[in-house]
């Protein structure tokens, strides 16, 4: 089989070499592999654990939030509610933490083997989305459990997990450059999804929010996809407007178009400091 010709120059390339990713593509399924078996090394229930953090997390809300402190959800019942926005929220921050710590956390094997750097912000993408994947369905079987299957609106389901995932890897690539760079970027990122967290709708339904703070809060992409999510899963939910879903759209083309543009700038000198 005749190896792929890799041209060296001492001019970074405007993006990754997209063809080339795509002839080394086996290597982000071992990538991610490697990952997924790391993570359940000497663990006693293993790949149970990502089943059980959503589950013990929409479990808390629910009593606390919902039973105790009456937190709004537009008439959807409470327990689907707070796992449908946790599920997404986990999907998000877990993919993005991944992403944005993904070069360092690789930086023994560059030493070892050539391949494409881009494909190692994709695997920890696609770690994500294979941990979560029992957990979408367990969400799925709660939903057909309460009577409440939305009909049409879930074949959009997959649509809006794929925004979550663009928007993870657009801005995890910013940030696994500033972490080759700054290693207060990961102890940063914790505070900021925290507090993102707080700001989205998670815990309340959307219609909790002042007027006057409406145009504020739909700035916040992860508000319209968790909107839309919700509308995509579960029926009577409240649809997203048109308005929400181009703006979460156009901010992940946008923003991974910049950090593909900032990847490839700053590929090979990152190499070099870890």
């Amino acid at each position: 089989m005749t190896q792929p010709i890799t041209e060296i120059t001492s001019t970074p390339p405007l993006f990754p070499d997209f063809a080339e990713a795509w002839s080394y593509r086996w290597m982000s399924v071992s990538l991610a592999r490697r990952n997924i078996i790391t993570r359940y090394t000497q663990t006693f229930l293993g790949p149970f654990w990502f089943v059980l953090q959503p589950l013990l997390l929409t479990g808390i809300l629910t009593l606390v939030m919902g039973a105790i402190l009456g937190a709004p959800s537009d008439g959807v019942p409470y327990v689907l509610f707070a796992g449908s926005g946790t599920v997404l929220w986990t999907t998000f921050s877990r993919s993005l933490t991944e992403v944005s710590i993904s070069l360092v956390g690789s930086g023994a094997i560059f030493g070892k083997v050539y391949f494409p750097r881009i494909l190692v912000p994709i695997s920890a993408v696609m770690t994500a989305a294979a941990d979560f994947t029992p957990v979408y369905a367990l969400l799925l079987i709660g939903v057909f459990a309460y009577g409440l299957m939305p009909g049409w609106p879930l074949l959009m389901l997959p649509v809006f997990v794929l925004l979550t995932l663009l928007l993870a890897l657009a801005a995890g690539l910013w940030l696994t450059v500033l972490d080759s760079y700054f290693r207060d970027t990961r102890l940063i990122v914790p505070f900021a999804l925290q507090f993102l967290f707080y700001v989205s709708p998670i815990i309340y339904a959307s219609s909790a929010i002042p007027e006057r703070f409406r145009t504020l809060f739909s700035l916040n992409p992860i508000a319209g996809l968790l909107d839309a999510f919700r509308w995509s899963l579960i029926a009577g939910t409240p649809p997203p407007t048109l308005l929400e879903i181009g703006w979460v759209f156009v901010l992940g083309v946008v923003g991974l178009v910049v950090g593909l543009l900032i990847f490839a700038r700053f590929e090979r000198i990152i190499v070099d400091r870890i």
